[in-house]
């Protein structure tokens, strides 16, 4: 026995518009499941027979129907799920429900003369799709070529009508008459035939009207009848699903039985139960036995006819067998005279054989089963015309289970802006998933271009490759610059270096181009062609920085004065012309001051002129002991002036004066002081001493001689605010 695929020799048979099972390329996102809708049970209610002959088997018992088939043998009808006839053929022509020629239906094979020549099956997708299979017998013109048709029911105003692109499509030659079609899982059908040349059994594996595969099987007892050289030209083939037992017959009285697998196509296990050599009436060489078989109900038998040659009459046999052991029984059921051929056929679901007689009988028999027993019924129903030679009743209408198909399918490109992803994502709990990412859940995240495809398996059934290829955007040189620090209040102008389809600004202006005039963050969104959008942000400071130490200033020779720099704690750098840092700059010296200042990228910088003053001598700056006569001294020893609200401070102390009043630095006031504070400076601008108190009761603080400088802050008790003197002052 040999088994090989044999697609590659049979496809360049197969016109180019067959697919043979073509993945789709399409899907993005994510899908759904969803199933056809469930097919019914009444695909084989209505049988068309030869000669205007047909049974209605919606009612029980079947009634009588009439149709236009005028062939002798070859026949094949469909209904719907509800049990309404929908189309027949006779080898020839298609013709709808209403009995008419389908406009595209005429001539769509030659076969006139085969058994279990013409199979309908029904598309697992879509409703309105009826795949058609015809075998030409061997004595048909073009005899043993196999073809292909599709229906499309909507077509022709919903009449039905067979699409061009798919009309009388070969498929194969040189195969025997009696053709079987099986149900397989995951939607696949398959059609088995004989070949004529040969032991081989052909499955075709079927979706759709796909041809996924064909399996051949090499394992006939003989590819010649017995006691002659002639080839096989008739015979037939019947399956019991529930056993997986396959019989295979021609008319030569060969009955062989196999294990057929579903799932592989392969054909096994033979089992020999005639080879039509047992009897003197069978090694006849015009005896004509087996050129049909029935399986019964249950399997474990088989109804075959002998037509002994001679006219001797025609035997109904039951064969009982044992698949396991290999053992059979044979056993008669009936017999009668009338001549010719004569079909047996088994309803799917009552599992009852109708048998017809041959030559111009129009009865119809019967054989039904209980427990496995025969029972046979003799012209149980009489037809509207007489039967004709070997004319057949009826080609099971096989249902594959339904497809599933997807509602979202991945679009065939996809363009993602940088920076951004995809979820590519597929539901129902039933499906098993297999990305090309090697993920198994029912989702991914694509962030990078590439192919990804998606295997989903419905019920350990492979349903479909999709694809989607994903590409990214490139993503545009947008950049508006670094930040820009200007010390200026000139505006400035912001730009977008990319051409894009709409500009936004932070600022709501829509233009490529703005102009700016305030300190802030600056935000531009562009939105190419593509749809993405892209966003750069530019920082503007404007920064202005100016600086005024005022007017020129004279001070008195000896005295100073204190050059302040405004707002210190907004800077970042400080430097007076002598190379202080300081906030104050003391200056005790009639020169030219400089001070600059720096913040951020801004510098500002300002010159000021001190000059020598010529100062009025007054009270303040002599010692009070020698400028006070003595009746203007109070008991305290101070002059109290006439202004009592006037402060005075010394600008001479000596620590050896004869009167102690001048040997400390006091201020005096006749006027109530709330706040005074007093600041010693030396030469160079140091802090030397500090205190809160109208005297300084340290003697060691002005023990060395030298020019000092003296801060006084005061505040009388009625004052706001408090006002700074300042005095220079000389220890002796």
């Amino acid at each position: 026995m040999v088994q090989r695929s044999r697609v590659g020799t049979i496809r360049a048979l197969i016109k180019a518009n067959l697919t043979i099972i073509k993945s789709s390329s399409a899907f993005i996102l994510v899908c759904l499941l969803c199933l056809s809708p469930l097919h019914g049970q009444g695909e084989n209610n209505v049988w068309i027979m030869p000669n205007q002959n047909g049974l209605d088997f919606n009612f029980d018992p079947p009634q009588v129907i009439e149709s236009n088939s005028l062939r002798g043998e070859t026949i094949g009808a469909i209904s719907d799920t509800d049990g309404a006839l929908l189309f027949y053929c006779d080898g020839i022509n298609v013709y709808d429900r209403d009995h008419n020629i389908l406009p595209n239906g005429q001539n769509i094979g030659k076969s006139t003369s085969a058994k279990n020549g013409v199979i309908f099956i029904p598309d697992g997708s879509n409703t309105d799709l009826i795949h058609l299979y015809v075998i030409n017998a061997q004595d048909d013109r073009e005899g043993g070529t196999f073809y292909y048709s599709r229906i499309d029911r909507s077509l022709n105003n919903g009449a039905g009508d067979i699409i061009d692109e798919y009309r009388s499509i070969t498929l194969g030659e040189d195969y025997v008459e009696g053709m079987k079609a099986i149900k397989g899982d995951c939607g696949v059908v398959w059609i088995i035939l004989r070949k004529s040349i040969n032991k081989e059994l052909h499955a075709f594996k079927l979706i759709n009207g796909n041809i996924k595969d064909i399996v051949v099987s090499d394992i006939l007892v003989s590819d010649k009848f017995p006691n002659t050289d002639e080839v096989p030209q008739a015979g037939e083939i019947d399956y019991h699903a529930p056993t997986a037992v396959l019989a295979v017959s021609n008319s030569r009285g060969i009955i062989e039985l196999f294990s057929f697998d579903t799932s592989t196509g392969v054909v096994s296990n033979p089992f020999v139960i005639s080879r039509g050599d047992e009897t003197p009436e069978l090694r006849q060489s015009t005896s004509r036995a087996y050129g049909s078989i029935a399986l019964s109900p249950s399997g474990s038998s088989i109804i075959g006819i002998e037509n002994i040659a001679g006219n001797r009459g025609k035997f109904v046999y039951k064969y009982d067998f044992d698949f396991a052991t290999k053992l059979f029984s044979k056993k008669l059921i009936t017999q009668y005279s009338q001549g010719g051929g004569t079909d047996l056929s088994r309803h799917p679901l009552t599992g009852d054989i109708w048998m017809t007689r041959g030559n111009s009988s129009d009865y119809l028999d019967k054989i039904s089963f209980e427990n496995d027993t025969c029972i046979y019924q003799d012209s149980v129903i009489q037809l509207l015309n007489p039967t004709r030679i070997n004319a057949n009743l009826f080609s099971e209408v096989i249902v594959p289970d339904p497809i599933p198909t997807l509602t979202s399918p991945f679009p065939i490109d996809t363009l993602l802006c940088p920076g951004s992803n995809l979820e590519l994502s597929t539901s129902n709990s039933n499906v098993t998933h297999v990305w090309s990412t090697g993920s198994t859940a029912a989702q991914i995240n694509i962030t990078a271009p590439g192919i990804y495809w998606l295997d989903r398996t419905v019920e350990s059934c492979y349903v479909r490759r999709d694809s989607v290829t994903v590409r990214y955007a490139e993503a545009p040189a947008l950049d508006l610059g670094d930040m820009i620090v200007t010390c200026h209040t000139d505006p400035i102008t912001l730009m977008s270096q990319v051409a894009a389809e709409r500009y936004t600004w932070s600022t709501g202006e829509v233009t490529p181009i703005i102009e700016v005039s305030q300190t802030g963050s600056y935000i531009l969104e562009v939105t190419t062609a593509e749809g993405c959008s892209y966003l750069d942000t530019i920082d503007i400071v404007f920064d202005e920085l100016s600086l005024d130490l005022g007017p020129d200033q004279a001070i008195c020779i000896g005295d100073s004065t204190i050059l302040s720099v405004p707002s210190p704690e907004t800077l970042s750098s400080i430097i007076w012309s002598d190379g202080s840092t300081d906030d104050q700059l003391v200056v005790k010296e009639a020169d030219s001051y400089w001070l600059r200042v720096d913040r951020g990228m801004c510098s500002a910088s300002d010159t000021i002129m001190i000059s020598d003053g010529m100062c009025d001598v007054n009270i303040d700056t002599m010692m009070v002991d020698t400028m006070m006569p003595d009746s203007m001294t109070t008991d305290g020893g101070i002059v109290i002036p006439e202004d009592p609200c006037h402060l005075y401070i010394p600008n001479t102390i000596s620590s050896s004066a004869s009167r102690p009043l001048n040997r400390v630095f006091q201020v005096f006031s006749a006027c109530d002081l709330e706040h005074v504070q007093i600041s010693i400076y030396d030469r160079w601008g140091n802090l030397h001493y500090q205190v809160s108190d109208s005297v300084i009761r340290d003697q060691e603080v002005l023990r060395q001689p030298g020019v000092y400088m003296a801060k006084v802050e005061y505040r009388f008790i009625d004052m706001e605010e408090p006002v700074e003197i300042l005095q220079s002052l000389t220890v002796l």
